[in-house]
């Protein structure tokens, strides 16, 4: 079975994005998550993993190429054509969920559990009441003068 893989939308009011490279050709074996296109917008530059393990069977877009989102960039041949312990390397980027045929399951199969996805950032840890202060290091952080000012008048009034 043949999955297309369509350019997703990678973010707001981007319409199309440039085939940088690509990390993968014509009849590798994929893993799922592994890392295969690098894709600049006028927003950013980023890598997009594959949605499903599989076979490359065709590369629709060559590098330096214009892609627009919803375009078919590359087939994979899914199924019986992949080993079942295919590698699986920590994707870097997110990725959109494709959009191409193929992602829904036959009628009464079931579809398999995605693995929760981790939170990006997490909440700093609060200090316990009743103990000490935890020693910070000071930096330099960037901020406009505004900005700057705003936080100096607050830091004063805590003190």
């Amino acid at each position: 079975m043949s999955f297309e893989f369509r350019l997703p939308d990678i973010g707001e009011g981007v319409v199309e994005g440039e085939i940088v490279k690509w990390l993968v050709k014509e009849g590798d074996v994929l893993g799922e998550d592994q890392p295969m296109v690098e894709v600049m917008t006028d927003k950013a530059t980023v890598e997009i993993p594959t949605p499903k393990a599989g076979r490359v069977e065709k590369l629709h877009v060559g590098e330096g190429k214009i892609c627009k989102v919803g375009q078919v960039m590359i087939s994979i041949a899914t199924g019986g054509e992949a080993p079942a312990q295919a590698a699986k390397p920590h994707a870097v980027a997110p990725s959109g969920n494709g959009g191409g045929n193929g992602s829904a399951g036959h009628a009464g199969a079931a579809a398999p559990m995605a693995a929760p996805i981790p939170p990006l950032l997490t909440a700093p840890a609060r200090p316990v009441p009743g103990s000490a202060p935890m020693a910070t290091s000071v930096r330099e952080v960037l901020a406009t003068p505004g900005v700057r000012k705003l936080a100096r008048d607050l830091r004063g009034r805590s003190a």
